[in-house]
């Protein structure tokens, strides 16, 4: 199963939020993309039925470019991180359809890891159960 992960700064730390989703559901296979164009190209490539993308978009312009995205992502699973520090981008983050929407501030660029960590594991558990019931 895919989790692609899009940070699009620098500011953002996630080396400990990837360890504990790799610790923590080990099930994913983890793909990281800083620019648009990368996981753009991604989208474009085949994939697993189950592809999760966790993103984050500190501001209202990367909202914008992922909503620029929106053909590609419409079998993803969406988990959106918009900041607290901007106001404008909620409303935009709604028309992604996003299973989860979270908040991260560039200030004290803090992740919710476990949070996140949480939806990611209940998503799984909700797709598993659906697989068994096809079968």
């Amino acid at each position: 199963m895919n989790l692609y992960i899009y940070i699009p700064t620098k500011e953002i730390q996630e080396s400990l939020f990837i360890q504990l989703i790799g610790k923590e559901i080990p099930q994913f296979q983890i793909e990281i993309f800083r620019s648009i164009e990368d996981l753009k190209a991604r989208l474009k490539q085949p994939r697993y039925i189950f592809t999760t993308a966790v993103i984050f978009a500190p501001d209202s312009q990367d909202v914008s470019d992922i909503i620029s995205l929106e053909h590609f992502l419409r079998d993803v699973q969406i988990i959106l991180i918009i900041s607290h520090d901007n106001h404008g981008t909620l409303s935009m983050a709604h028309y992604l359809r996003p299973r989860f929407i979270g908040y991260f501030s560039l200030f004290s660029k803090e992740i919710n890891a476990r949070e996140i960590t949480s939806v990611l594991r209940k998503m799984l558990k909700h797709h598993l159960s659906l697989s068994y019931v096809a079968e």
